[in-house]
């Protein structure tokens, strides 16, 4: 379980489905509306980052870490 952050502050519990070193696919909350810029931690992407919202479906967002 990972915490993802936006930068208007909302709070969202999400699942790591995949990473990488340039970035994550995460299971969100259905129909949730994350874009822009928002900060990740769990205990597989260590401490907090920052990544930006490259793309979302239904249930799912594709993240790229800020370097």
């Amino acid at each position: 379980m990972a915490k993802l952050k936006t930068e208007a502050g909302s709070i969202y519990s999400c699942i790591v489905r995949d990473i990488s070193e340039g970035g994550a696919k995460l299971r969100v909350p259905v129909n949730a509306c994350i874009e822009g810029r928002v900060f990740i931690s769990s205990k597989i992407t260590g401490a907090e980052r920052a990544a930006r919202v490259m793309w979302q479906d239904q249930s799912s967002i594709g993240i790229a870490f800020e370097a």
